[in-house]
């Protein structure tokens, strides 16, 4: 059964909650790129996703399979291109020491975001950056448009299992035809809906500014051994 990042969220067990988490992944990245050294990026990657199965379980890893179809080629041409000593075959040793370290700093990167992704909200994550002085009009812009999104592609869909239950992509003539309707109706529905939110967002005496999550931080004993692990391996080696 499909789940949604907001179901992954709401069930997710979380060892750190709160604004900490926020800083956790914001001073991870900053340590990431202070040291940038390979035993840094394994040193975050494994904290991060032994946090995240604990948080999801399998969720976490079908997210990441989705990133390694792009990622494995890049780093195949990658070490094809670097020019070098030749180590076997077609590469060189500088271009494979260059994708080996590359795949450990994307997969760092993608660890401690998916962390956030799959633990924190949007509302959480905005709360927490208006408390380090993001504006709050840019805060109410990212939260309405991450909300717009979800309209959009919730109508999109509904209208595409709509559309498959009726045979409607069988053939490439029926597929291409489908697809246009589907996108006229999409974007008549989304607006119908976006309406309907602004109506019920109204009718709840909305003033321009969306509530902040009342939650508090916990878990900062953990966020700041998880930092002081990542920070000690730079230190090392």
């Amino acid at each position: 059964m499909h789940r949604t990042i907001e179901e992954i969220q709401m069930r997710s067990r979380k060892i750190i909650t709160g604004p900490a988490n926020v800083y956790l992944v914001i001073l991870t990245f900053i340590l990431i790129y202070i040291f940038n050294s390979i035993a840094v990026f394994a040193a975050a990657m494994t904290v991060f996703s032994l946090l995240s199965l604990h948080s999801s379980g399998t969720s976490y890893l079908k997210f990441m399979r989705v990133p390694a179809i792009f990622i494995i080629p890049a780093l195949l041409v990658i070490a094809f291109i670097t020019p070098g000593e030749k180590l076997f075959w077609i590469f060189s040793r500088e271009g494979v020491v260059l994708a080996f370290k590359t795949f450990f700093r994307v997969y760092a990167s993608l660890s401690v975001m998916m962390y956030l992704v799959i633990t924190t909200s949007i509302p959480e994550i905005l709360h927490a950056l208006k408390k380090i002085r993001l504006p709050e009009f840019l805060a109410e812009m990212m939260s309405l448009v991450y909300r717009t999104i979800q309209i959009f592609v919730d109508e999109l869909i509904r209208l595409e299992r709509s559309a498959d239950s009726r045979l409607g992509f069988l053939g490439k003539r029926n597929m291409l035809r489908t697809s246009a309707l589907l996108g006229y109706s999409m974007f008549i529905k989304s607006m119908n809906r976006a309406e309907k939110l602004n109506m019920a967002m109204e009718s709840r005496c909305y003033s321009g500014k969306i509530p902040d999550p009342s939650n508090n931080s916990s878990g900062t004993v953990y966020a700041f051994a998880v930092i002081a692990v990542i920070f000690a391996t730079g230190v090392i080696f």
